[in-house]
């Protein structure tokens, strides 16, 4: 399980805002850092100042005063809370976060979560507030975040479901990705003591785009939520069928299935489509 929970961390992207080369930021002296913080309060107290001269205006509604008088009170608290913060205590704080900032490293944020969620399950802590902020981390990125491994939800409560789709061959991670009641899984190839992530669909694969266009006139695609089903054929190749949806298709209903192999699930060939799976109704592809 370790070994498993290890190879989703490595194998997966940990979100293109963390793996982008940024350049590192320049630490201020304390002295820089001194001037703009004094340079800033003088700004604020400037901004005050001549706040309340606009309120001394007779010329102004009582609305526009009222108004001028709540945003004064406002930022008079704002700048006198600042003002009682030691300079030098801010600059600590400045140095600090900058520091980790240009140290940050993505592949150490993975093994801090793994560690700490580690620590957590432990101790059977599986639904603390930390537990459950480490876990939404994992947020698809369609869905405004970014996947870092697989959440493990399934019908037994704070698990996933992972299982060997084809025994000692392909390991498959099924979980719910929280929209539209959707389910998915990521499959992965057994190689020795390591997994390597695999793509059961041909979406890339121009070959078998022209096969299928022969047979499919409208566009299709398949669909993350579709868990295939894959047995490995005596010849070594790796035997799918899975839903195929036309261009109109809701991604909770496909209209068709399809039949395919692969050696290496990189190049797939065609075998068989079902636009009248209800019928169980099916034409070989040639």
């Amino acid at each position: 399980m370790k070994k498993f929970t290890d190879s989703i961390v490595k194998a997966h992207d940990f979100g293109d805002e963390f793996d982008v080369p940024f350049e590192k930021e320049k630490i201020l002296t304390f002295e820089e850092f001194e001037r703009k913080e004094i340079d800033s309060r003088n700004q604020n107290q400037k901004f005050l100042e001549d706040l309340k001269k606009k309120n001394d205006d007779k010329n102004i509604s009582d609305a526009v005063k009222k108004s001028n008088l709540e945003l004064y009170n406002i930022a008079s608290e704002s700048l006198k809370s600042r003002n009682s913060i030691d300079i030098k205590k801010m600059y600590e704080d400045y140095v600090k976060y900058t520091m980790e900032r240009n140290n940050y490293n993505p592949e150490n944020e993975r093994k801090n979560i793994v560690k700490e969620l580690d620590s957590l399950f432990v101790l059977k802590q599986y639904k603390t507030e930390l537990t459950n902020q480490l876990l939404e981390k994992n947020l698809n990125s369609l869905l405004g975040s970014s996947q870092y491994f697989p959440i493990p939800v399934s019908k037994h409560e704070n698990e996933g479901e992972i299982y060997e789709m084809v025994p000692n061959d392909v390991l498959a991670f099924e979980m719910e990705n929280n929209f539209a009641a959707g389910r998915y899984s990521i499959l992965y190839k057994i190689n020795g003591e390591n997994l390597v992530p695999i793509s059961e669909f041909p979406e890339n694969d121009k070959n078998f785009d022209k096969k299928l266009s022969k047979y499919v006139k409208s566009s299709w695609r398949f669909e993350p939520r579709s868990v295939p089903e894959i047995k490995k054929l005596k010849a070594g190749e790796y035997f799918i069928v899975t839903s195929l949806y036309s261009e109109e298709d809701a991604a909770c209903c496909p209209s068709m299935l399809i039949e395919y192999k692969t050696k290496n699930f990189k190049t797939f060939t065609p075998l068989r489509i079902s636009t009248d799976p209800e019928n169980n109704k099916w034409i070989n592809i040639k």
